[in-house]
């Protein structure tokens, strides 16, 4: 679970994807057009927060009509939330990998 920042309210959301240039998010509010504050865990529920910045470049409604999928453009990180989202994808790649030899 995760928390999106949209400056006058927050709205909880599930990190569907990562990558390193953009995010995937189910959110239960229709998408902004302005840039927002994501905050989400990396992996396990025990990992620490990442904090990213990020815009909405497209938004699909759910047949429920309250949850929306989010597609995000990452805006530039710090180098620590860069290493550590980098070094999350690459450990999943990794992860891949190795489940299919």
């Amino acid at each position: 679970m995760g928390v999106v920042d949209l400056g006058d309210r927050t709205v909880a959301c599930q990190t569907l994807d990562v990558s390193r240039t953009g995010l995937a998010v189910l959110a239960a509010a229709p998408a902004p057009t302005c840039p927002v504050q994501v905050r989400f865990k990396l992996g396990s529920s025990e990992a620490a927060w990442t904090d990213v910045e990020a815009m909405v470049v497209h938004s699909h409604p759910l047949g429920d009509g309250q949850n929306h999928i989010w597609g995000l453009k990452l805006h530039p990180m710090d180098l620590g939330t860069r290493t550590r989202v980098r070094g999350y994808i690459a450990a999943r790649r990794q992860g891949a990998g190795r489940r299919r030899n």
